[in-house]
């Protein structure tokens, strides 16, 4: 199985825009084919998962699966349809063993922990605003900036991280794949 983390804050909207619900359909196009073509479903890391600002916004009183369940209609209303399989933890109970580990930032901490507990997993890739710095997250990584939002270019990477067999025009690559 191939999995996207996917962030939303500054990935499929940006700093800049005002509704803090809004989702650019054309950011969530490219999230879509970059699926389509590899294969990959979804597993979301972003803040959306978490029932606070949820229930911040809009005073309510929701889990974690009723925001995860709205946040995958919000996706689906920009045509964002691959599904989603699962979310990372929220404030997974991980302390630093060393000094890469406490270089980390607390998304990379839920990634990982997500990812101890589905060994299956055969290649994934994080799309985020927040650099990741872990060796065992940074090759699978493609990093955004907040107040810009998903690129062509970051669509590509995440096609050739997800296929690595392929060039990134989604050619057989130059070992006779």
């Amino acid at each position: 199985m191939k999995i996207l983390f996917l962030d939303i804050d500054g990935v499929l909207n940006t700093t800049k825009d005002k509704d803090p619900e809004f989702i650019n359909p054309l950011k969530a196009e490219m999230i879509q084919r970059v699926c389509q073509e590899t294969g990959a479903v979804i597993v979301l890391s972003s803040s959306w998962r978490d029932p606070e600002g949820w229930n911040r916004i809009h005073g309510l009183d929701l889990s974690v699966e009723e925001a995860v369940a709205r946040t995958a209609a919000a996706l689906n209303r920009v045509g964002l349809t691959t599904p989603i399989v699962g979310w990372t933890p929220i404030d997974p109970l991980v302390e630093p063993q060393n000094a890469s580990q406490r270089e980390m930032n607390w998304r990379e901490y839920e990634i990982l922990a997500w990812l101890d507990e589905h060994p299956e997993i055969e290649t994934f890739a994080v799309i985020d605003d927040v650099k990741m710095r872990s060796y065992r997250i940074n090759l699978h990584s493609v990093c955004t900036n907040e107040g810009i939002g998903l690129l062509i270019q970051h669509e590509a990477k995440l096609k050739k991280i997800l296929n690595p067999e392929t060039d990134l025009h989604g050619l057989p690559g130059s070992d006779g794949s």
